[in-house]
């Protein structure tokens, strides 16, 4: 299952397997590590119908208490490494958890996810994962920065990648000077 699942996001085929990941959600059981990388490969998914079965799973999973944020995280940044996920894919998937007003479920995420990807050269689709990023701070009004945010915020210049970048490092600070959490 999870060799069909890394196909999604170079296929235009639609995914089979891709219905079950709500179904495995809703399943009562702990989501391992094996679910939190299904549910990578189909954020990352290159369809848009693939990418809502996993919007569902995601926000199945937080609202039981079994989503590990962290672990997806670090999958996404590891995945995107590899070359199997695409970061404005990623991006999108996130941005409709966040229409269901789950800000802070998608901060946990980004947040493991980004040190890994902020180190090196910045992969493409790395800016539109960091406005998400930003977005969700301000409106989560974390206090939990993230120090390899710091090296892009300090950049001279005013492109994307550094704006938000900046964005970022104000919000969460914003969030410790007020004490959210």
């Amino acid at each position: 299952m999870l060799l069909s699942f890394g196909d999604l996001a170079e296929s235009d085929e639609l995914g089979e397997g891709t219905p079950v990941l709500p179904a495995l959600a809703a399943s009562g059981g702990p989501a391992g590590p094996a679910a939190h990388l299904l549910l990578a490969y189909g954020l990352g998914a290159r369809r848009a119908e693939e990418q809502l079965f996993a919007v569902d799973a995601l926000l199945a999973l937080a609202a039981g208490g079994q989503l590990d944020a962290a672990r997806l995280g670090q999958g996404i940044a590891e995945l995107t490494g590899l070359h199997r996920l695409k970061l404005q894919r990623i991006a999108a998937a996130l941005r409709e958890v966040v229409q269901a007003g789950a800000y802070a479920t998608v901060w946990a995420v980004l947040s493991a996810a980004l040190p890994p990807l902020l180190r090196g050269t910045a992969p493409h689709g790395l800016s539109a994962l960091l406005s998400l990023a930003a977005e969700c701070a301000q409106r989560s009004g974390t206090h939990e920065g993230i120090p390899e945010i710091d090296e892009p915020a300090a950049r001279p210049g005013s492109s994307q990648l550094v704006k938000q970048a900046r964005r970022i490092k104000s919000a969460t600070a914003a969030g410790r000077r007020s004490g959210a959490g």
